[in-house]
């Protein structure tokens, strides 16, 4: 049996939805020919249920993960406006 290998952008189109109900999961992309994942929350668990949803689409496929910062208010980075100060 061969086994064909997905396009990176296709796998991204069957998984997305998907994994952008995850929590933690914050976007999905393709960088350099690979599934990227991006992650608020980096947890083992969540990283799983990633490889998880991947497997069951394409197995094997190559999977990188991302971190994230947390986003901050675009209010508060607007000229003429204060910055609080801890």
């Amino acid at each position: 049996m061969v086994e064909t290998v997905l396009d990176p952008r296709e796998l991204k189109r069957l998984v997305s939805a998907r994994l952008l109900n995850l929590p933690g999961v914050t976007a999905v992309g393709v960088a350099g020919g690979t599934l990227t994942v991006y992650l608020s929350n980096s947890s083992s668990l969540v990283r799983n249920q990633v490889i998880d949803i991947v497997n069951s689409v394409a197995p094997d496929a190559p999977v990188s993960f991302q971190s994230t910062d947390p986003m901050r208010p675009i209010a508060s980075h607007l000229p003429g406006r204060a910055r609080r100060r801890a």
